[in-house]
């Protein structure tokens, strides 16, 4: 049988549809898109605690979705920046064009001193 063009490996794939299949995941995916925020963006406008945004981001990185870049304390996360042809851009692409706009919040840092 042919290899389709597109095909990834099957826990790469399951990686990827695990990490959408939370609304918070979705919703930090489509901040994500107006450009990088720091970790303190994420948890006002998700209303989550420090350590469960954290931890939804990790989720999202494992499966490349995110990438991500400390300065000093302060963790600061954008979009991954795959080949356009990849499953991965795909799948970031798919979750953003179907995302309610309504559902996405808007932010501002209240802590200026990690986002000058």
């Amino acid at each position: 049988m042919a290899k389709r063009r597109n095909e990834i490996p099957l826990d790469e794939l399951a990686g990827i549809a695990s990490a959408l299949g939370e609304p918070k995941r979705l919703v930090a995916l489509a901040m994500l898109e107006r450009g990088e925020l720091c970790l303190c963006d994420l948890t006002d406008a998700l209303a989550l605690s420090p350590s469960t945004v954290s931890n939804h981001m990790a989720i999202l990185k494992r499966a490349g979705l995110v990438e991500s870049r400390k300065d000093g304390r302060w963790a600061h996360f954008r979009l991954a920046d795959p080949d356009p042809s990849t499953a991965t851009a795909q799948a970031i692409r798919w979750a953003l064009e179907h995302l309610p706009k309504s559902v996405i919040p808007s932010c501002a840092c209240s802590a200026k001193e990690c986002c000058p």
